[in-house]
């Protein structure tokens, strides 16, 4: 009985201490799956941190004007599109690799260098469509400033009486 006590004090030593476990990105990654299927707290979490990611890794490649990694980056948030069932951006991101993929080289060179993004006066790279935005909001802003209140007061008035101009 002797040899079974020490046994067990030895034991309970090895459990109090703390032990020191390396985990591979890989086994976590599988670990973290298992609970996102057992608990959608954990799939939820998970699905952030992919987002974020992804949306990280598309402002590297904006910053850097790099089509490739942007290309990659698309690549991921196809699969996180699919999986949350976003119908509407997997359509956008397919149709963008099938113009992608049906281009010329030169075509595609042209894409990569010249239409996807656009540098800015101080010398930063943005997307286009970005750059679409903000040329849109400066000739709103150039219009807000010399847009006259009296030139939709008549409309107004004309609207809530018996006018027919409207009508």
């Amino acid at each position: 009985m002797d040899s079974d006590s020490s046994s067990d004090d030895e034991s309970a030593d090895d459990a109090t201490e703390l032990d020191v476990v390396e985990v591979c990105v890989a086994e976590l990654l599988d670990f973290m799956t298992i609970r996102a299927a057992e608990n959608t707290q954990a799939f939820v979490i998970l699905m952030e941190m992919r987002f974020s990611e992804i949306i990280f890794l598309l402002q590297r490649s904006e910053y850097a004007a790099n089509a490739d990694m942007y290309c990659t980056g698309m690549k991921y948030a196809l699969l996180l599109a699919v999986n949350s069932n976003a119908y509407k951006y997997v359509k956008m991101i397919c149709n963008f690799f099938v113009e992608r993929t049906c281009m010329s080289d030169c075509q595609r060179k042209v894409l990569d260098e010249f239409v996807m993004f656009r540098r800015t006066k101080y010398g930063k790279y943005i997307y286009s469509d970005r750059s679409v935005e903000w040329v849109m909001r400066d000739i709103r802003q150039y219009l807000g400033k010399y847009f006259k209140q009296s030139t939709t007061q008549p409309l107004i008035n004309c609207e809530g009486s018996s006018c027919r101009c409207m009508k």
